[in-house]
Order: C-alpha cells, then structure tokens, then sequence
C-alpha cells in the first residue's frame, strides 16, 4: 500500500512539475500567431533585452516565411525599433528606424543588400535631432566594383561630402559613371519589361490578392511600371552620359582642377537623393497596383456572390428579388469605387512624379579645354 500511495504521489508531483513548465514557457518563450494586419503569415512575440529586462521583440513573416518586419519594444512597451524588411527583384532593402521613449524619431538607416547573397550594395544613415525633427547629419556606403566607399554630411553641408573624395579627376568620374551602372542594372532587374510583372506579382501574392486579379500583374507590370521606368531611364542616361562626355573631355595625363568638377561633384550629390526619392517612387507606384488588385478581387467576389443570388431568384422567375439584389449590390460597391478612384488617382500622381524626376538635369558635361600655350 506505502509503494502505491508513493507511485501515486509521484506521479502527482510530475503534473504539477509539467503544468509549471507550460505556465513558464507560456509566459516566457515565443507566441507565434496569424499576422494582426489580417494578411497571410504569422507574428511571433519573444522576450528581448535590447531596450530593458522585460522587452519584447516582435517578428512578422510572409506566407513563404520570409521576415518582413521586427519591432523592438521596452519593458513598459513602447517601440524603441522598428525594422521593415522588402525584397525586390534580387534586393532586400531594410529600412531600421529608432525612437525615443517619447516616439521621436532619431535614426534611419536604409541598407539594400544581395538578396541571395546577402553581400552589401549601398547603405545611407541619417540622424535626426530630437527636438526640431530635422536632419542634421548622415553617412553613406556604397559598395563599387568589390571596392568600398564612403561619405559624411552635417546640418551646415547638405549636399554630400564626395563618397568619392579619395579619387580626383577622371578616377573621380569612373566611379560616379559605375555607381550610377550599377544603379541602373538595379532599377532593370525590377521595373524592366517582363521584370515588372515578376514584382507585380510577388507584392500581389505577398498581399493576399485574388487568383482572379492576379492577372493583372501582367496588364499593369508591362504598361504601368515598364512604361514608368521607361520614363525615368531618360534621368540616368541623360547624367551617364554627361559623365562619359566629361571623361573624354580631361586629358588621360592631367588631373582637372576643383573649379572644372565643382558643377559635377555637386550635382552628383543631388543626384543620388534625388534618385532615393525616385526609388521611394517606384516602390509607391507598386504598392498603388497592388492596392488595386486587392480591391478588384473584392469587386469581382461581391460581383460573383451578387451575379449567383440573382440567377437563383431568375429560376424562380422573382423579378423583385433580381431588382432589390441589383439595389443591394450597388450600395456593396460604392465604398469599393469610391477606393479605386483613389487609387487611380495616385497612379497618376506617382507617374507624374516619376515624369517630374525624369526630366531633371543637375549638370552638365564638362567641355574639352583649349590648349594651353608656353
């Protein structure tokens, strides 16, 4: 009977042990359920130290499982960081932002990596001050040919301290001339013919989109973004080029002077944030289609329900009910309509845009110089 009773007290003991363990792995390790924003994927909830003892880390991924956002929060909750992740085309682009306790934003970092080797491309920091909110300092990287380069901005000098200082002259040039290739080739790989559509389609799959709006990935990808970086090409042929010009007009044996490249070195620094605000553009423009795929799928769902009640009432020859369903469907798609117009309308603006961008010219080639006499 005492080995019983202690089998059985034992056995006791190993449930409450076992219960303890789940309260404690409950409260303590990762939570993962459906993403809050209700589209397809999973957020997942675990203990992180980065801002207190008892912060949190928050992690959304995709239906594929790829992480596209992680939130860093403090003990009494509030976000301290937050990270959003975009792959696009063969990029992954990170865009990490920090706060104070308060919510004020003091850094940006914008980070494009390789997507498949995750090998670095180009990285831009900007801090900002707490109290106006501005800008007052940044840095870039840039990654050339397997050779890296950088630059310095502060609140007295906006424009950017040449990432290409180390280099004079027709150096100097070459690497502008490569950045903007490799700029180029990026752009290409996402918003080119054919290409277009493959990004269409991975921001229409990645939000849930319909099988019957998919389709339109094509119509738009091909005759809405090509054509947009169509238009915008001209924007980085027209400064390539004037970079070849300028190359051809130093002499192979010379080093041109500061006065003969100011014009180019400044331009070229306006050159590349205007060329991130194209960026910021493009990826508006996609997120647009994909606002309107989204709201076509649920036109045609409201349309097929609608269009099947009603031939259910026409077998029952009930014209009153095939009239009040035509009634009831309107009223269901005018806050539908009312979206598309919108968007519709962003298109336009985020074209315009691109067009706008497209049709700047920062500086001009350099002309060749007259020989000097002795």
């Amino acid at each position: 009977m005492r080995r019983s009773s202690q089998l059985f007290y034992a056995f006791l003991t190993a449930i409450a042990f076992a219960a303890s363990l789940t309260f404690f792995a409950t409260d303590t390790f990762a939570q993962t359920v459906q993403r809050s924003d209700g589209l397809p994927g999973t957020e997942t909830t675990e203990p992180d130290t980065t801002f207190g003892p008892d912060g949190k880390k928050i992690t959304v991924r995709d239906k594929n499982g790829k992480i596209i956002k992680v939130v860093l929060k403090d003990s009494q909750g509030r976000k301290r960081q937050e990270q959003q992740i975009h792959y696009i085309g063969d990029e992954k682009r990170t865009i990490t932002e920090d706060f104070l306790a308060d919510g004020t934003k003091t850094r940006i970092e914008y980070e494009i990596k390789d997507g498949l080797t995750e090998k670095p491309i180009e990285k831009t920091v900007h801090v900002m001050d707490p109290k106006t909110k501005e800008i007052v300092e940044g840095s870039k990287e840039l990654w050339l040919n397997g050779k890296r380069w950088t630059a310095k901005w502060n609140l007295e000098k906006h424009d950017f301290d040449d990432f290409a200082s180390a280099a004079v002259g027709r150096q100097r040039i070459e690497v502008y001339l490569a950045y903007i290739e490799s700029r180029i080739a990026r752009m290409k790989s996402i918003y080119y013919y054919g290409n277009a559509v493959k990004t269409l389609e991975a921001a229409f799959d990645n939000n849930g989109v319909s099988s019957k709006a998919m389709p339109y990935a094509v119509e738009w990808g091909n005759n809405g973004v090509y054509l947009a970086w169509d238009s915008a090409s001209k924007f980085y042929a027209y400064h390539y080029n004037a970079l070849k010009e300028s190359l051809n007009a130093i002499r192979p044996q010379s080093a041109a002077g500061q006065s003969d490249l100011a014009n180019i070195y400044k331009g070229m620094g306006e050159w590349i944030r205007i060329e991130r605000q194209l960026q910021e553009r493009f990826q508006t423009l996609v997120a647009v289609y994909t606002g309107r795929a989204v709201n076509a799928g649920k036109r045609f769902a409201v349309s097929d329900k609608y269009s099947a009640l009603r031939a259910e009432a026409s077998k029952q020859r009930n014209s009153d009910r095939v009239n009040a369903l035509n009634i009831e469907e309107a009223e269901v798609m005018k806050p539908l309509d009312i979206e598309r117009r919108r968007l519709e309308a962003q298109q336009d603006s985020e074209r315009q845009g691109i067009d706008e961008i497209a049709a700047r010219r920062l500086f001009e080639a350099l002309k060749p110089r007259a020989a000097s006499r002795r």
